[in-house]
This record gives structure tokens, sequence and C-alpha cells, in this order.
């Protein structure tokens, strides 16, 4: 709780990732200033990792309708071809980041 209150006030997000180079576990991918860069970031890493028409992308968020939002706008602007949606965070996911807490998926389309 104090490592979050002190991230919360220098305004430090943390990305986190869950991909099998995890093992099935959440893992820290990187700690950024704010939403919008940390936004940016996940981007980035998705273009990096060959993202394109061939996948979907999900928003999901725990009741943070806002930022989702500005998240799905911001991936759209680098993904314009894709239909991104959004939908609800689970909840065993949202108990452990409260709420506000955003999720960016893609997965390959079947």
């Amino acid at each position: 709780p104090l490592a979050a209150t002190l991230a919360g006030l220098l305004k430090i997000k943390p990305v986190l990732k869950i991909d099998a180079s995890c093992d099935g576990k959440i893992d820290v991918f990187d700690k950024i200033r704010t939403f919008n860069k940390a936004v940016e970031r996940v981007v980035k890493e998705l273009k990096d990792r060959g993202v394109d028409d061939s996948y979907n992308i999900w928003v999901a968020h725990s009741n943070g309708m806002e930022h989702a939002l500005l998240t799905k706008e911001k991936l759209q602007e680098a993904f314009p071809n894709h239909q991104i949606e959004i939908v609800p965070l689970v909840s065993v996911i949202s108990v452990h980041t409260g709420i506000d807490c955003i999720g960016i998926q893609a997965f390959k389309k079947i």
C-alpha cells in the first residue's frame, strides 16, 4: 500500500504484461510517469510484436470508461483498420488492480 501511494503521488503507472514469456503470471513490463505515455509505450510494443490487420484488439477496463475511450482513440490512430472493442475487465483482475485499470489485449484472429 505504501509503494502504491507513493507511485500515485509521483503519477507512476505500472505497465504489466502476461504472455508466454511470463509462464502465465503477471509481470512488470515497464513503469511510466503518465497514463498517455503508458498507452504510447503499449502501442509501440504492439507494433514491435507485429500486430497488424490479422489481430483483434480489445480495451478492457475496471469502471474506467473515460480512460478506456482515450485508450481506444490512441489505438485507433495507431491501428486505423482495426475495429477496437471496449469490454469490462473481469472482476478477479479488478480486485487486484483497483478501479480505473485498463487492459489492452491483442489476439491473432482465428
